[in-house]
């Protein structure tokens, strides 16, 4: 059986939580852990991912999200701090395999060497989580799944990537 160079639905159990500070405390944020510009930072059941000065997307494929933001309001008492569950909003797509930099490459003309960005993808906001050098994770609002599938599938027909294929669980 092929390869398969991305999967839809991937991590679809994950917990997804969006967390924002107040603007005075990023320091302090960072101090407690969060990671800072375009990191990604995994510390025993959860990865943050930066994506902005004031925000950071939580992962997790253990603890609920409800975990999550009890852990956020524990670790930030006091501190001026919005933490909430955007997991039925943001699906997953897994990107993997030598020519993984190539797709991407196709959708977005940017560096994909950075452990976390935010981008425009095939004109579809994203948040790319590089695990390995051919290795991604493409975080984006789950209304625009079809989309993303399609332009991605006819994308794979291009001759630089014709030996991989796509998968979806639909």
């Amino acid at each position: 059986m092929a390869k398969h160079l991305v999967e839809f639905d991937a991590h679809s159990r994950r917990a997804k939580v969006r967390l924002r500070t107040g603007m005075s405390v990023i320091q302090e944020a960072t101090r407690r852990g969060l990671p800072g510009p375009l990191e990604a930072k995994t510390t025993g059941e959860m990865t943050a991912l930066w994506l902005g000065p004031d925000q950071w997307l939580l992962l997790s494929d253990h603890l609920s999200a409800e975990k999550l933001i009890a852990m956020c309001a524990t670790e930030f008492a006091g501190l001026s701090h919005h933490a909430v569950d955007v997991s039925a909003g943001l699906s997953c797509a897994t990107v993997d395999g030598e020519r993984a930099p190539t797709l991407l490459s196709m959708g977005a003309s940017i560096d994909w060497s950075a452990q976390c960005i935010r981008a425009r993808f095939a004109a579809v906001p994203v948040v790319a989580h590089r695990h390995a050098n051919t290795s991604f994770d493409l975080y984006y609002d789950r209304s625009l799944r079809e989309y993303l599938r399609q332009w991605m599938c006819h994308s794979l027909r291009d001759p630089l990537l014709t030996e991989t294929s796509c998968r979806s669980s639909r």
